[in-house]
């Protein structure tokens, strides 16, 4: 594996690359800074397999070097271990929201490094479908090969804020400490006649949907903390501040009246209104080893129940 290593302290990079060399199938390079390191992937001919970014470096931080990393064609769907001291979520979360796969957190056990970057690499490349946002405008992807997939795949569309892949949505979650825990919650959000419409447009038009959807509840919850996956069949799930309980009940009609006034969504003109349905917030589970199975559960039974006092309401 070709792994980049990015971070301003020489001691940690030669403790990593130490670590990571013991595999002598691992090439290693190093930088000592944001701007070298894209110095570094702008030049090099030979594609890196897996980056790791320290979090906290002068001059461009590794949050800000990992949107960057993001923006690069050859590294939409690369794995990026973030390396970080920090434990604050806003840090943690930011660095999701920007690309991050997964991260380690300062002082680490160096056995684990290997392990985590193997699981992060083979989850990026097997698990999600990852297509740019700046396809949705483009005509010439309506047909493309790139955007056949069913209506049960996750997919991570790059450069809409706050949004990420299933993998690293659950790395996140199932890192949380206990008090970091308890000062979330986890809601899902459901595409109504989601079948129907997958059925009746386009991948490209799906996708934008995907996207306003997506754009819709971060415009709802401005301020507060989220992160969002769409995990496939129309669902998303979001985490978010624990102030979401106060007033979960207006969520969904808030995300339905940005969806009836995009212009992306009308311009499909498919006779109906897009609209979605919210599950009630939830505390993530306690048990981390379970914590992430069995939110996505949990969250696509609350989907469930709402969906039948919509039915018993009709």
């Amino acid at each position: 594996m070709r792994i980049l290593i990015v971070d301003d302290d020489p001691l940690i990079r030669d403790l990593v690359h130490t670590v990571l060399r013991q595999d002598k199938t691992n090439e290693v390079v190093v930088a000592a800074s944001g701007p070298a390191a894209l110095d570094i992937l702008h030049h090099e001919d030979e594609l890196f397999e897996m980056l790791m970014l320290d979090i906290e470096m002068p001059e461009m931080d590794g949050i800000e070097l990992c949107r960057s990393i993001r923006k690069l064609p050859d590294y939409k769907t690369t794995a990026i271990v973030m390396l970080t001291r920090k434990s604050g979520l806003s840090d943690i979360e930011g660095a999701f929201a920007a690309g991050a796969t997964d991260y380690i957190t300062k002082p680490f056990d160096v056995k684990d490094i290997q392990p985590r970057l193997r699981i992060a690499q083979r989850k990026m490349r097997d698990d999600c479908l990852t297509v740019a946002r700046e396809i949705l405008t483009d005509p010439t992807f309506e047909n493309s090969k790139a955007l056949e997939f069913t209506m049960e795949t996750p997919v991570r569309i790059t450069d809409v804020e706050q949004h990420t892949d299933p993998f690293s949505f659950g790395n996140y979650l199932s890192q949380l400490n206990r008090k970091k825990v308890g000062q979330s919650v986890v809601f899902a959000v459901q595409i109504n006649s989601f079948h129907r419409l997958f059925s009746t447009l386009s991948p490209l038009e799906v996708l934008r949907i995907l996207v306003e959807v997506s754009e819709g509840i971060s415009a709802t919850v401005k301020g507060r903390r989220l992160l969002n996956t769409y995990f496939g069949s129309g669902a998303f799930l979001f985490i978010s501040s624990s102030d979401a309980l106060e007033d979960w009940q207006n969520i969904g009609k808030c995300i339905n009246e940005i969806l009836a006034a995009s212009e992306a969504v009308r311009a499909m003109d498919i006779g109906s209104d897009v609209t979605v349905k919210v599950g009630r917030p939830f505390r993530p589970a306690s048990h981390r080893n379970q914590r992430v199975r069995k939110t996505f559960d949990r969250a696509l039974v609350q989907l469930g129940r709402r969906a039948q006092v919509g039915k018993s309401s009709a």
